[in-house]
């Protein structure tokens, strides 16, 4: 693999101990998370903290914000503090995924092993929309009523979204194909 990427200065044998460790703690942040954002599902808020990044305007962040009362938006700042954590876990979980499937891929000859290096970079930026997301959030809940918030909200969610979207999909086909047996040139 001759693209350059995050975790270059690292060996494959580091790089999978890292991803040994970043993976389950990704994961299980997630599960922390998730149970966290039980009380944040209300019907102004059906995808609990998710809903609050994708409101998109200062009017729906409000209607969520009341939805979850003083309690939930306790729960929300916990949630959003954590968030710097899974951050993290995820970046380097996801990048190392993409960047050990890539050495796989290159390793049988497919294409799809360039795209590896740039989507750990993806992950990256993905995490740092995440941080700029919960910035904006924290303004909401302590009580901003600028606009800009919800709109900046909304749209580094959809970006970082999209970049996790389209690094899963790498991931999956990448297993895929990385499953298959390389093709016998006779």
């Amino acid at each position: 693999m001759k693209n350059k990427h995050p975790y270059s200065c690292l060996n494959q044998s580091q790089q999978v101990s890292m991803f040994i460790v970043f993976l389950p703690l990704a994961i299980l942040l997630l599960i922390c998370m998730q149970i966290i954002d039980q009380p944040l599902q209300t019907e102004a808020a059906p995808m609990g903290i998710v809903s609050f990044q994708l409101a998109g305007s200062l009017s729906e962040s409000h209607l969520i914000m009341e939805s979850w009362q003083k309690q939930g938006q306790m729960y929300a700042a916990f949630s959003l503090g954590l968030d710097y954590l899974f951050m993290l876990t995820y970046a380097v979980a996801f990048g190392l995924a993409c960047v050990l499937l890539a050495s796989k891929l290159f390793s049988k000859g497919s294409r799809l092993a360039d795209f590896g290096p740039i989507l750990a970079w993806g992950a990256i930026l993905a995490a740092l929309l995440d941080v700029l997301g919960n910035y904006t959030l924290w303004q909401l809940l302590i009580g901003s009523d600028a606009e800009i918030w919800a709109i900046i909200s909304y749209w580094s969610a959809t970006i970082k979204f999209t970049i996790l979207t389209v690094i899963i999909l790498y991931l999956v086909v990448g297993l895929i194909l990385a499953a298959r047996p390389k093709a016998s040139s006779n």
